[in-house]
């Protein structure tokens, strides 16, 4: 499918190779055997990730992940130097979380890990538990960097779609899967990496 002029396209070369930089080994808190370890398409993964956050030209007060992993470790990593106030990672999966979440501890202050049901509450009949999608209305937030990298992605980006700010960006995880452009029409794509496409709302400029 073609792109739109304005949405610009990252060279495949920018990020398509396994070898860490050592600014990525820090952040991830892995040594090089650790790094050697992991499987081929996730240090991909992880360098495009650092590589693309090093690109974006924001400085995001809230910021929205549904699927916790090494893009927690990052954004924690990135809270810092963008004096973010408010990370708030989803995940369905409480053990894997607290897993990926060990090295982080004790957690920053504002860094709040929710392990939450995909589907919720459902009794009593008049439950109004927030599920996987929908908690983070919860917050009352409206977010300025959302990721998209766990379950229900269409699902989740929709939700996105009515909590992001103004002038907000939403990055999707795996956004060459057909199945997500569903979720993707709702925005309008700004750049679009080998794993992630980045975009923002219709009606932002």
């Amino acid at each position: 499918m073609t792109e739109p002029n304005d949405v610009r396209v990252v060279k495949p070369e920018f990020r398509h190779y396994a070898e860490p930089d050592s600014r990525v080994l820090d952040i991830l808190m892995l040594s090089v055997s650790e790094w050697e370890a992991m499987p081929f398409y996730a240090r991909v993964h992880a360098n495009e990730f650092y590589l693309l956050l090093c690109s974006l030209d924001i400085k995001p007060r809230h910021i929205l992940e549904w699927g916790s992993g090494y893009s927690t470790y990052l954004f924690s990593y990135f809270a810092g130097i963008w004096g973010t106030e408010y990370i708030l990672s989803i995940d369905d999966n409480k053990k894997y979380q607290d897993d990926i979440l060990e090295k982080l501890r004790p957690c920053q202050p504002y860094l709040e890990a929710c392990s939450i049901s995909q589907t919720g509450q459902i009794w009593p009949w008049d439950a109004e538990e927030y599920n996987y999608a929908t908690f983070p209305f919860s917050t009352g937030k409206k977010f300025d960097l959302v990721f998209v990298d766990g379950r229900r992605r269409n699902e989740c980006m929709f939700a996105a779609s009515r909590c992001l700010a103004e002038k907000g960006l939403v990055i999707l995880h795996d956004s060459w899967r057909k199945r997500y452009e569903l979720g993707m029409s709702l925005f309008r794509k700004i750049n679009i990496f080998d794993e992630y496409t980045v975009m923002m709302s219709m009606e932002a400029k």
